[in-house]
């Protein structure tokens, strides 16, 4: 149940726009459009917590536990953990730092628990 809480506030973190005084770059863009891709493919393969956060399009459906799988999803958030530290984190706004700080711990500790 925590590991649903985590993931519910690190995405209302990452979907929340809190500009307030900081100026938002175009750098900032481009990693909402990044984080907005990685939720939308973590809740293609967790439905479950799709279907907590109450998004019905992910009813019905399950994650893939098969051993292929599994090493997908390990490949996956790899490639998101090296593309994560390829993002040049001082041209980001503090908010857009935090959230890109947010994530990146989530995908280590997704990676650390497989």
């Amino acid at each position: 149940m925590s590991k649903q809480l985590l993931l519910a506030l690190l995405i209302s973190i990452l979907l929340y726009n809190c500009n307030g005084k900081n100026k938002s770059t175009s750098a900032d863009k481009d990693f909402e459009a990044f984080s907005e891709k990685f939720v939308t493919e973590y809740l293609d393969w967790h439905p479950a917590y799709g279907v907590y956060l109450g998004l019905h399009r992910y009813d019905g459906k399950t994650t893939d536990y098969s051993k292929a799988g599994l090493d997908k999803q390990l490949e996956w958030l790899k490639s998101y953990d090296t593309q994560l530290a390829a993002i040049d984190s001082s041209t980001l706004s503090t908010p857009s730092y935090f959230d890109w700080c947010l994530l990146r711990n989530a995908v280590k500790n997704d990676i650390f628990l497989f």
